[in-house]
């Protein structure tokens, strides 16, 4: 998002700064972020922004000049269209310092970093912002950090994108050290209880722990092997959040998500850069055989999976016969029930702690499907009582050869005559 915004910020004013700039043309089009009913659809730019990127702009009396998510804001005041009054003015602030990043309420009550970048044409100064939601990305629950799964990558990256989000919303010096000490000792919303095993790390732009932290007090990131460093400077310079591997590493794992920023609170000297990074584990183990895949960290569900199985093909094994020999299919089916039997000897030597839901949940759904197999076999078996098949209405009971052929002549009888 802190990227987004800058990219349509700085393509706004350099589009504004041209001869044929306008603010209704960038209030207008979908390219600078226009969202609004009624906005154009021919463009002489290829493409759009992700929804909620837009441009706004005011001058410096607070009149608004540009809003590409409401055109009817153009021409309102500020104080109309900010929560707070002394919004505009922080605004005008960052602007005169060579623009940069500030916090505000916007109009929905939520917590929102705008990109502030004055310009001036035709005499006229103006500054123009693009804002995002300074809120976390979609948090997967009930996943880990140890291994590289969709979910993992997904957390990293909610947990990079908050940290960088912290920095460049700190406003000075002693703002900045209180969002690197929550980071380094895992405190607000950082903590355990929050984010679970996964971390994030910010380091110097060397790697290094960051200076006037340490002089601080603050706790160190890990140190990082020279094999990390390289890893890590590799995709450092790129724009983007980036993946790289840590083949070498041993108390990681073996991904780290590599974000740089630079903090520099309203263009002030003094900005400092920092790499902001998060590791996940190695990639799972290849996925082994038969239904243990469904659940391959619930041991308790493995065990029962494979028994069902194992005692399905029982079933079948028995029901078809599929060896001529007698004894061949006696020894299938005595080795099938000596694999249960192995499995219950695994279940009895494994420690199954913390796993007490889960067996309970199995055992109901084990009761369960036996209850309902028991209710249909009775069911039917009422059934086929009360209502036997095939049904005939008469039946002529015969007696040694001479009497069945004597049945048979009566039945012919009673055909034709009732047809």
């Amino acid at each position: 998002s802190p990227v987004n915004a800058m990219r349509l910020a700085s393509h706004a004013e350099m589009e504004f700064l041209t001869p044929a700039g306008n603010w209704d043309r960038i209030s207008d089009d979908p390219w600078f972020g226009a969202a609004q009913a009624g906005s154009m659809t021919n463009t002489q730019y290829n493409g759009t922004w992700p929804h909620g990127f837009y441009v706004f702009a005011f001058d410096y009396n607070g009149t608004c000049t540009a809003d590409g998510m409401q055109r009817s804001n153009v021409g309102a005041s500020s104080t109309s269209l900010f929560s707070s009054s002394d919004t505009h003015a922080r605004f005008i602030v960052a602007a005169d310092k060579g623009g940069g990043w500030v916090q505000y309420t916007g109009d929905d009550g939520a917590e929102r970093l705008a990109q502030i970048v004055k310009t001036t044409k035709s005499g006229r100064t103006l500054y123009l912002g693009v804002a995002f939601t300074k809120r976390w990305a979609t948090w997967a629950p009930d996943c880990t950090s140890t291994l590289n799964e969709p979910c993992s990558e997904n957390n990293a990256q909610a947990i990079v994108g908050a940290a960088n989000s912290d920095i460049i919303a700190a406003k000075d010096h002693p703002s900045l050290q209180e969002v690197l000490r929550m980071v380094a000792t895992r405190s607000g919303p950082y903590n355990t209880s929050v984010v679970g095993d996964f971390s994030v790390h910010v380091y110097s732009i060397e790697l290094q722990c960051v200076d006037f932290a340490a002089s601080a007090g603050r706790p160190c990131p890990p140190s990082l092997t020279q094999d990390e460093v390289g890893a890590l400077n590799a995709v450092s310079k790129k724009e983007d959040a980036s993946w790289t591997r840590l083949s070498s590493s041993q108390e990681f794992g073996g991904y780290a998500l590599v974000f740089r920023t630079v903090w520099s609170p309203a263009g002030s000297v003094g900005s400092q850069e920092f790499l902001i990074v998060s590791f996940v584990g190695e990639p799972p183990a290849p996925p082994r055989c038969g239904p243990a895949v469904l659940a391959r960290d619930a041991t308790s569900v493995q065990i029962l999976a494979m028994s069902a199985f194992l005692l399905a093909f029982s079933l079948l094994q028995l029901t078809k016969q599929p060896w001529r020999s007698k004894i061949a299919n006696l020894m299938d089916g005595g080795l099938v029930q000596m694999m249960v039997l192995l499995l219950l000897c695994v279940a009895m030597s494994t420690n199954l702690d913390g796993s007490d839901s889960v067996i309970g949940t199995l055992g109901a759904i084990v009761f369960g499907t036996l209850f309902i197999c028991v209710t249909l076999v009775g069911i039917h078996g009422v059934h086929s009582r009360l209502m036997p098949a095939p049904y005939f209405q008469r039946f002529i009971c015969h007696h040694k050869a001479d009497a069945a052929a004597q049945a048979r002549l009566f039945q012919i009888m009673f055909k034709q005559k009732n047809s």
